[in-house]
């Protein structure tokens, strides 16, 4: 994962420490970032990049599969899970 502050001219990686599997969404919310990723992995950090933590959702069943859409709706935050079920959040 990488970021930039100025257009894309110059970029720095996030997180080098921590592997990321198959990122295939991430939102930007009042209250920080949210990354969807395979393997049911959903994660959130602030706005500052100072920290990382995987948003305790659970599955019902162990998948394959990953948080392929999260998206913000009417202020809920709406993530998507391609093989299991939708999860809203209204506070974060």
């Amino acid at each position: 994962m990488f970021k930039s502050s100025d257009g894309g001219s110059h970029w720095q990686q996030l997180f080098v420490d921590t592997h990321f599997e198959d990122i295939e969404s991430i939102l930007y919310t009042e209250h920080g970032w949210f990354v969807g990723a395979s393997k049911s992995k959903l994660y959130h950090f602030d706005s500052d990049f100072k920290r990382l933590g995987n948003v305790p959702i659970k599955p019902k069943r162990s998948t394959w599969a990953g948080f392929g859409f999260v998206i913000d709706l009417n202020e809920q935050i709406l993530a998507i899970n391609e093989n299991d079920a939708i999860y809203t959040s209204k506070d974060g």
